[in-house]
């Protein structure tokens, strides 16, 4: 009886190994908003991570949130890095800008789990939003 039980819990483990281990490494998230504005307005609240922090929900989450910003006032080479209990820590970093058409991010956390994503703002701007 023992043995069939090992032997039920055996084959499961490998059924879950092989299954976990042929998941993608990759993801890709996509999502669409229409806003009522101009491209050049929509881009100065993604190009600067100082007016980001007013609509980002994530810059809401954690009240005891520390948030730091060095590099470039905005644009290439702007940084915003955050430490809180709710938010964990880590940084985003602008590394690529098409001006009114494209703002490049590197997302780094840290904790609670560390992870490095590459987030792109791309706007299409079309009868005026």
């Amino acid at each position: 009886m023992l043995k069939k039980i090992g032997l039920g819990f055996g084959v499961i483990s490998i059924v879950l190994i092989v299954v976990i281990a042929s998941q993608p490494d990759e993801f890709s998230l996509e999502r669409s908003i229409r806003i009522q504005a101009p491209a050049e307005r929509v881009y100065g609240y993604i190009a600067d991570l100082r007016a980001m922090q007013r609509w980002s929900p994530f810059a809401k989450l954690d009240p005891l949130q520390e948030t730091d910003f060095s590099g470039a006032p905005s644009g290439l080479g702007a940084v915003c890095a955050w430490q809180g209990p709710e938010v964990g820590k880590g940084s985003m970093t602008i590394t690529a800008v098409e001006p009114n058409r494209q703002v490049d991010i590197r997302l780094e956390l840290v904790e609670p789990m560390q992870a490095t994503n590459q987030v792109a703002f791309i706007l299409n701007e079309s009868d005026g939003a």
